[in-house]
């Protein structure tokens, strides 16, 4: 079978606002987002993927949940599908339930097949403790992923006949990211996707920066976030 072309990006954090920090520039993300999407067409991409923090505060719920509909009515424009996954920032302003209805995603834990791959969106906004995140209560340094979600990933990858399997997370499993942007049972998360002898890959947002490692043959590859600056960083993958 043909490979298939995944084009991810996340973070774009997007608002009508300015944000307080140095660096963010989340009203600029809508003409990002068109701008990656131009290249997704232009490269022949197949499924559009947002790793999460899909808006930023934008004055109050209705006007938040109208530039939810913008910037995914933007990107189905394309004639192409498109997941998101559920980030804190999304958490921040919606419940799971809320923020999938809006954007018309499935909530996670969920799997999608992909030609001849499975890809796998595990959600890690939870507290240590296994309580969810709630809006106006998320604690970013506080993530986990709980023992209900690596069930399904297991399950999921041992009933597939797909060849290849890859697995999407807001938050951040590698070891090599800065401590508090990672989740905080990551060990044991790493431990139970490894066993899985299909699995090619694991692509996160959530630390801006970036940063891409190899852990026991895997690629753990976090994309910059897109409201970072002037950058407009994505990835197109083959699956």
């Amino acid at each position: 079978m043909s490979k298939v072309k995944v084009g991810i990006f996340t973070d774009p954090h997007s608002s009508l606002f300015i944000v307080s920090t140095r660096t963010r520039r989340p009203s600029l993300s809508i003409g990002k987002i068109k701008r990656v999407m131009d290249i997704f067409k232009a490269e022949g991409v197949e499924y559009v993927l947002c790793l999460g923090d899909l808006i930023d505060d934008c004055g109050g719920e209705e006007q938040t949940g109208e530039m939810i509909r913008i910037i995914m009515d933007l990107v189905r424009s394309y004639g192409i599908p498109v997941y998101t996954l559920y980030g804190n920032h999304d958490c921040h302003n919606f419940p799971k339930e809320k923020f999938c209805e809006i954007a018309q995603v499935e909530p996670e834990p969920h799997s999608i097949r992909v030609g001849d791959s499975l890809l796998v969106f595990l959600d890690a906004n939870f507290y240590d403790d296994g309580s969810t995140y709630e809006p106006g209560h998320t604690l970013w340094t506080n993530t986990y992923i709980p023992q209900e979600q690596l069930d399904f990933y297991a399950d999921a990858w041992k009933n597939t006949d797909a060849d290849e399997v890859y697995v999407f997370t807001h938050q951040n499993l590698d070891p090599e990211c800065e401590a508090r942007h990672i989740v905080h049972n990551s060990a044991e998360v790493r431990a139970a996707l490894a066993e899985c002898p299909k699995l090619k890959g694991v692509y996160q947002g959530h630390y801006h920066r970036g940063n891409q490692n190899v852990i026991d043959g895997v690629i753990y590859h976090t994309l910059p976030a897109l409201c970072e600056g002037e950058n407009m960083p994505y990835v197109i993958i083959e699956v």
